[in-house]
């Protein structure tokens, strides 16, 4: 594994993983392949939930302790997912609705804690994927033989407004210009208000 990516995780560990309370019941959208999975892990939940479309991932995804629902995050939100913390690190800029995300996220999870992380954009907007993998299959509608190839752009402020009109308040944000310059994210925790 990468030096960098190693230390990059370790960051977040320190910085972000480490606040959420041993025995929460945790929701991951998103874990991919995992890595942040192992971090949350450390805290010990007594529930942690990953929401994976990837169906390659699920068995790894269980051997590191989460339950796994292998579906969208539209399918998993059709009622209410009370959770203490949900975490949704490098998901935002993969789906078509960002903003529908976070309106069930804070709305049918209710949870205590958002841990959230998006890259970092200097305004809001919209622009061309610069690259075409798997990760553009995130979300059901990218599964076209011709998938919209556009993410929108959403600048940290932007967010801290959006998740502060639905009644929560930023208890800390930091980016990885300094630890992961590779692709530079922007992290932010929030606690119900």
């Amino acid at each position: 594994m990468d030096k960098d990516w190693e230390k990059y995780c370790e960051w977040t560990y320190s910085e972000f993983f480490s606040g959420i309370p041993v025995g929460s019941n945790v929701i991951e959208i998103g874990p991919a392949f995992g890595f942040h999975t192992k971090l949350i892990q450390r805290q010990k939940p007594t529930y942690h939930r990953c929401v994976e479309p990837n169906l390659h991932m699920r068995e790894a995804l269980e051997e590191l302790g989460a339950d796994v629902y292998p579906r969208h995050y539209e399918d998993f939100y059709t009622q209410r997912r009370p959770a203490d913390v949900v975490v949704c690190c490098g998901v935002l800029y993969h789906i078509l609705a960002p903003l529908d995300l976070i309106e069930k996220i804070t709305n049918l999870s209710v949870p205590d804690k958002i841990i959230i992380s998006n890259i970092l954009v200097e305004e809001n907007g919209f622009d061309k994927y610069t690259y075409e993998d798997e990760n553009l299959s995130r979300q059901r509608r990218m599964l076209y033989d011709n998938p919209v190839k556009y993410w929108q752009k959403i600048k940290p402020s932007t967010l801290q407004e959006i998740i502060e009109s639905q009644g929560y308040k930023l208890t800390k944000q930091e980016d990885t210009k300094e630890i992961w310059p590779k692709y530079v994210y922007y992290w932010q925790e929030y606690e119900r208000a």
